[in-house]
């Protein structure tokens, strides 16, 4: 009877166990996924700021400066996401990642920036 009671608690233990590894794998999954999209977006943002940089017309000084500044605050936050990322703490590195994109959108709304419209839908025959 104590074998079998024994038998049970290491069965349920393990299942327990093999239970939670399995889920926490999903959790990773699915924040890697996130932290992908998080990085796909962060860096085409990033790119389109560049090249708009390099191009400034029409921008006051000051607002210029503060651009920048804002930038590279931006840009120092962006490095700590994906060093986050490096070190295995993707849920960290997401939520780092998406304050780091809120701040790309406030720039490129300062340097007037807009997203492509959507393509068109095709036309029915």
């Amino acid at each position: 009877m104590k074998k079998t009671i024994l038998s049970f608690v290491v069965t349920l233990f393990v299942s327990s166990l093999v239970f939670a590894c399995a889920s926490s794998y999903k959790g990773t999954a699915e924040m890697n996924a996130k932290w992908l999209a998080v990085n796909k977006e962060v860096t085409q943002m990033m790119a389109d700021i560049q090249k708009k940089m390099a191009d400034v017309k029409g921008i006051a000084p000051a607002k210029l400066a503060a651009v920048k500044a804002d930038l590279t605050a931006a840009t120092e936050d962006w490095n700590k996401a994906l060093a986050t990322a490096k070190a295995g703490k993707t849920a960290d590195a997401v939520t780092a990642g998406t304050a780091v994109k809120d701040k790309l959108a406030k720039i490129k709304d300062a340097l007037g920036i807009t997203a492509p419209p959507a393509p068109a839908a095709p036309a029915k025959k």
